[in-house]
């Protein structure tokens, strides 16, 4: 992985990185993390957020071939990023570290359907859920990692820059201790504690989306590059479309 002064020139080496950055960050990016917390809250209501035809009726799991299709749309652009940056470990880690969504939204069609399922298919929820529970881990440790190595190089940035930073880190770990009190003191509230879990598992993208918008000066998360756009716009799609069913 290299030493710490490895990374002492990060902050020029992701500015150059972000015009072809092939998925959203900046404003673009919030505005991708923020819809699939609502979406994912949603389905506690019954509402999918795009399948407005379900809105009402017991949550189940996304059809497997729609799913399929969701997922090449959301790890292609994924891939295409981890390629166009030359494999370099920080960009590779923080690229993987986009598909904790994903992740929590397999987790999440196991649990929502063990809820509303008492068939004999409930088994298969299960291993939905568990599937989806250790992506999430991999996937959440390898973005919070490249996070942790993004701070470390740029530990000598200006006062603002290190205030947002640190921000990160101070909800992550009250997210935490939420998590930790409402499991211990409380019950009933899965629902809560989901989406702190959703809070804590993916906020390392806001750090990200905050840091590639303010180092490249493109706070609009829009990729110059046509390659880079294009990427983005599909990862962006496959995100909405991991909601779809009939």
């Amino acid at each position: 992985m290299g030493s710490l002064s490895d990374y002492s020139g990060i902050s020029d080496e992701l500015a150059d990185q972000a015009s072809g950055y092939g998925l959203p960050y900046g404003i673009f990016g919030i505005t991708n993390w923020s819809l699939f917390f609502l979406s994912i809250l949603l389905t506690y209501a019954n509402c999918p957020l795009i399948s407005i035809w379900r809105w009402g009726k017991p949550y189940k799991k996304q059809n497997p071939y729609l799913a399929i299709f969701a997922s090449v749309a959301t790890i292609g652009p994924i891939i295409f990023t981890c390629i166009y940056c030359n494999g370099k470990l920080v960009i590779v880690l923080m690229a993987l570290g986009q598909l904790t969504p994903w992740s929590f939204k397999i987790m999440n069609d196991g649990f929502r359907s063990q809820q509303v399922d008492e068939t004999d298919s409930s088994h298969i929820n299960l291993h939905y859920s568990y599937f989806g529970w250790v992506m999430i881990i991999l996937l959440s440790v390898a973005g919070w990692v490249s996070l942790i190595l993004v701070t470390i190089g740029l530990l000598n940035t200006d006062e603002t820059f290190k205030r947002w930073i640190w921000t990160i880190y101070a909800l992550a770990l009250l997210a935490l201790l939420v998590i930790m009190l409402m499991h211990k003191f409380s019950s009933g509230h899965s629902c809560l504690i989901i989406m702190m879990a959703y809070f804590l598992t993916t906020i390392h993208m806001i750090g990200f989306h905050i840091i590639l918008a303010r180092i490249s000066g493109n706070w609009s998360g829009i990729a110059p590059k046509k390659s880079g756009l294009v990427s983005a716009i599909i990862f962006f799609i496959g995100n909405r479309l991991q909601f779809l069913d009939f």
